[in-house]
């Protein structure tokens, strides 16, 4: 069983590590694990691992969801009551 634990843009390390263990290893971990599983974002990253996703993938995907997030944020704290 492999785990992953992180809340919110903290799965941003956690995904970046196993990115880069696939990286060394040349492998993916669903290929290694039978179970995956994760609390909060940790699920998240999780269920796409499980699903064959590779980490460089999730990474860039918290890439987008994090900019994306930074930007509507950015928007609603400037925008008049």
């Amino acid at each position: 069983m492999f785990a992953i634990n992180r809340g919110g843009i903290e799965g941003f390390y956690s995904a970046t590590v196993l990115a880069q263990l696939g990286k060394t290893y040349g492998c993916r971990l669903c290929d290694h694990f039978e179970m995956i599983c994760g609390i909060s974002t940790g699920g998240l990253i999780a269920l796409g691992l499980s699903l064959g996703k590779l980490a460089s993938d999730l990474v860039t995907l918290y890439k987008k969801v994090a900019g994306a997030s930074k930007k509507s944020l950015t928007a609603c704290a400037l925008a008049p009551i």
